[in-house]
């Protein structure tokens, strides 16, 4: 709906990596407001078992600049579907 509504994008094909890769990093920093920004604990319930039930797919990085902050979103390797959103 963000995108829908304008929201900013950026996405990266050359940050392409493993979803278990981006699950153990975002894993580390779940529950640290210090590096999580503030970012809710429900957006890493939600997207961390995504990303770990993707495995060693590969998946692209981006972001989405919604008014209620910035999410991270990861990306099918063919760019056509959200694996999972933080």
């Amino acid at each position: 709906m963000a995108l829908r509504a304008g929201a900013r994008f950026w996405v990266s094909t050359e940050s392409m990596q493993s979803a278990s890769h981006y699950h153990a990093v975002w894993s580390s920093r779940a529950g640290r407001p210090d590096i999580d920004r503030g970012r809710a604990f429900k957006d890493f319930e939600q997207g961390l078992p995504a990303l770990r039930l993707a495995g060693e797919g590969s998946v692209a990085l981006g972001r989405v600049d919604t008014p209620e902050g910035v999410r991270v979103v990861f990306l099918a390797a063919d760019l056509s579907a959200c694996v999972a959103v933080l």
